[in-house]
């Protein structure tokens, strides 16, 4: 059985190519993050209703109209997405830009989920921080 999904970097090119597989597959997605509360992100939030759905960034109004168009299903900023790729038991698709997936990288490993890593900064700017975590859960 596959494990459920949080797809962070949900709007880019990774994280549409991701989600469009797991329709086609039926795969359950538990969570879709991006940096900000679009439309992009508010469609993918319809296409798969019972997810949670973060947005990192975002200005206090963008935020506002999103928390109102999804109620309890909306959260923000870094801890909401460290948060969810934390969750226990899922698979966390990493395709954030830059060294801005780190910490949810850190925060998927730490939890024991698995990482589909996407973007080569998080093992370029932080291999030695992955890599200790890695080991660290491999001795537990």
């Amino acid at each position: 059985m596959i494990r459920p999904l949080v797809v962070l970097g949900a709007t880019g090119s990774i994280g549409t190519q991701t989600l469009d597989v797991a329709s086609t597959l039926g795969l359950e997605v538990l969570a879709v993050c991006a940096r900000d509360p679009s439309p992009a992100l508010a469609a993918i939030a319809a296409r798969f209703p019972n997810s949670t759905v973060v947005a990192t960034g975002g200005s206090s109004s963008d935020r506002k109209r999103f928390s109102e168009e999804l109620g309890t299903r909306a959260s923000f900023g870094s801890d909401a997405l460290a948060e969810v790729a934390a969750t226990p038991g899922v698979i966390v698709v990493n395709g954030i830009v830059g060294a801005a997936g780190l910490r949810a990288t850190v925060a998927a490993l730490e939890a024991g989920n698995r990482v589909a890593l996407a973007n080569k900064e998080s093992l370029v700017a932080g291999g030695p921080v992955v890599k200790a975590v890695l080991e660290s859960n491999e001795s537990e």
